[in-house]
């Protein structure tokens, strides 16, 4: 599916243009009957975090395919829908807890909480979330949209993206964009990811000037200059072909 712009509202502007509905907690069904959202820790803080939800077997997906880039993916076999979210940014060290709600028939949100009022002052951390909702009991429709959202201690929430779904057994979605910049160059120089792809070169991951490895190509993606794109010479050379296209010799993603 060629990316969206945007019901993915966390990617590429998640600071500057997402939503926030203030006031109560959303009510509705308590979401008790769903399956609970698993949450990985900080992907940008700590090495035994940096593999995100792949070492915990939470996904379906292979989470490194989506190194450098933010991603919501959809999959649906039979009633079940599986819901993954790669590399969304919030306040760093963050204990997610997540549950479904569903405030009206039709409708559902994958709520993930941040119990804790303290913010920590060590910047920004990327995380990984993946659910199953069983799509009957939820009573959603082929083409409903279920959207992802956090909730700070006081219940307040914000709407983070959402998921546009589609009909047919064994449909899938795919929709990426680049993160932003400070949060992507922070992410790296943590996990000494500078050079790899989809990551900063050159001096953006700071004073020493950063080559990419073999096969990769220092090139502007999104709103920098300096990242590491792969080679390519078709389309099926890059290795997320749902949304990537080669354009003047290396992969991007769509417009």
């Amino acid at each position: 599916m060629r990316r969206n712009s945007f019901a993915l509202s966390l990617l590429g502007c998640l600071a500057a243009c997402v939503g926030t509905d203030t006031g109560n907690p959303t009510r509705g069904g308590s979401g008790s009957e769903f399956e609970r959202p698993r949450v990985s820790g900080c992907k940008s803080h700590g090495g035994q975090l940096s593999t995100g939800l792949a070492a915990q077997a939470l996904t379906t997906s292979n989470a490194h395919d989506y190194d450098g880039l933010q991603c919501l993916r959809w999959e649906r076999e039979g009633n079940r829908v599986r819901f993954e979210a790669f590399n969304f940014t919030d306040s760093c060290e963050v204990s997610f807890v997540g549950r479904v709600d569903a405030p009206r028939p039709g409708h559902v949100n994958v709520v993930l909480k941040n119990p804790a009022c303290e913010i920590a002052g060590c910047g920004s951390c990327m995380y990984d979330a993946a659910v199953e909702i069983d799509t009957v009991r939820a009573k959603l429709a082929d083409d409903a949209e279920v959207e992802l959202r956090t909730e700070d201690c006081k219940g307040i929430q914000t709407r983070l993206a959402s998921w546009q779904l589609a009909p047919g057994d064994g449909a899938s979605a795919l929709q990426c964009s680049y993160p932003r910049g400070a949060d992507l160059i922070d992410h790296a120089r943590r996990q000494n990811l500078c050079g790899k792809r989809e990551m900063p070169c050159r001096t953006s991951c700071g004073s020493k000037d950063v080559a990419c490895d073999p096969g990769l190509v220092c090139g502007a993606a999104g709103e920098y200059s300096s990242t590491c794109l792969a080679e390519c010479q078709s389309d099926g050379d890059c290795h997320l072909p749902e949304v990537m296209t080669c354009q003047q010799g290396v992969c991007r993603l769509r417009n």
